[in-house]
């Protein structure tokens, strides 16, 4: 039946609510505030391509609105709508624009540092754009410092091989935030980089040894050591390499690493003694013997 034809059999009350009825869901437009809320409710029902439609109508509908509120509203979509395509669509550049857009329209927003930080993110690992990763470490940096921040920074830096800046980075963590968890990590990753800069050398294996010395973290101290034994083998202090290379021996997660730096270290030691000399095998023998007290030294030291 047509609504005409129910109209004219239709009581004048039924005819005035069913007029009303039709007015209200043809002619009323959703507020901002609902199509927020059908975003969300998409999402949780599984349907993140039907939650960005909602999340684009939610701003678009508050796009004139500068109240608090309003700003507040189209700051979340815009951060939750990125979220959506990044973990759920999987479309990175999709949510690397969407980020883009809120920390540019909404820079002091509570979400635009965390946002700047997810840009960084997929602009490194999913869209291979390191220099603009780089950018946007650098500028929450200067928002608001923390040594996570400056470590993802001096990684970025090294990974691109800018050592300097990488170096630079992992200094402002040990000189402002000496007492952080990262600070270890970040020692380690200085010294790596001082390694990889003509004529520091000598403090990358300075900066090793006050590492070995101050952090007890049986890894962390094993990956120093590898390291350490790595950069006095290449400067010829075979002697020393050797007994780092054996105490890291014991706790580095990966053993064979260590003992092919072993290997490559005795067969340096070999090839400038010569083979079979017996200066080489008491040098090795000590060089042994010395990083196995040291292990027994530290244990009976963790005992007590």
């Amino acid at each position: 039946m047509t609504p005409q034809r129910l109209l004219e059999r239709s009581p004048p009350r039924v005819c005035l609510f069913f007029l009303a009825s039709l007015l209200v869901t043809s002619g009323c437009k959703r507020t901002a505030e609902q199509h927020f809320r059908a975003a969300q409710d998409a999402r949780y029902r599984g349907k993140p391509g039907a939650a960005l439609v909602e999340y684009r109508l939610a701003r678009e509908a508050a796009q004139d609105d500068r109240t608090p509120q309003a700003e507040r509203l189209k700051t979340r979509a815009l951060w939750e709508a990125a979220d959506a395509c990044y973990a759920e669509l999987r479309e990175p550049a999709q949510a690397a624009a969407l980020y883009r857009d809120l920390v540019s329209t909404h820079p002091d927003a509570p979400e635009a540092l965390p946002a700047r930080v997810k840009l960084a993110e997929i602009l490194r690992s999913d869209l291979n754009d390191s220099p603009g990763a780089i950018y946007q470490l650098a500028t929450a940096i200067a928002l608001q410092p923390s040594a996570a921040l400056h470590y993802e920074l001096a990684k970025l830096y090294f990974a691109t091989g800018d050592y300097g800046p990488c170096a630079t980075e992992c200094e402002a963590i040990l000189q402002q935030h000496a007492s952080s968890s990262i600070a270890a990590r970040a020692a380690l990753l200085e010294a790596q980089a001082l390694q990889m800069i003509d004529g520091r050398s000598s403090e990358a294996i300075r900066l090793l040894e006050q590492l070995v010395a101050q952090f007890p973290s049986p890894e962390l101290k094993a990956l120093a050591l590898l390291e350490l034994g790595r950069m006095q083998s290449e400067a010829g202090d075979l002697e020393a390499a050797i007994e780092h290379l054996v105490r890291a021996l014991k706790t580095h997660p990966n053993p064979s690493i260590v003992q092919s730096a072993i290997a490559s270290a005795r067969r340096r030691l070999e090839m400038e003694s010569g083979t079979g000399d017996r200066v080489a095998e008491m040098i090795l023998a000590n060089a042994v013997f010395d990083g196995l007290s040291t292990l027994r030294e530290e244990a009976a030291s963790d005992e007590r």
